[in-house]
């Protein structure tokens, strides 16, 4: 049984890492919309990471037997997040979605 809560604390160290790494990335001057997008769309995925962090914060540390529900939850506000920052980058398909 300490395997299983060990794994499922990996996972969850993982998400969250992966949600802080796609949060507050570099500046890329990649974008081809023009001068203002690239600030604009950094200013939309820094607010959807911020309200991301937010509510996965306010899930609060799973007990043991509420780990599944939590990282659930957790994958529905990083799919969100996703989709979010998609639209702000002028995704077409990211648009259909939200």
């Amino acid at each position: 049984m300490k395997s299983r809560s060990l794994v499922s604390l990996l996972l969850l160290a993982v998400v969250a890492a992966a949600v802080l790494a796609g949060c507050g990335g570099g500046s890329s001057s990649s974008g081809s919309g023009g001068e203002g997008s690239s600030g604009d769309f950094a200013s939309a995925a820094d607010a959807a990471c911020k309200q991301a962090n937010q509510e996965i914060a306010g899930l609060g540390t799973p007990q043991q037997a509420e780990v599944t529900k939590y990282m659930e939850r957790t994958e529905g506000v990083i799919e969100e997040l996703h989709e979010r920052v998609q639209a702000a980058a002028g995704d077409p398909a990211a648009e259909v979605a939200t």
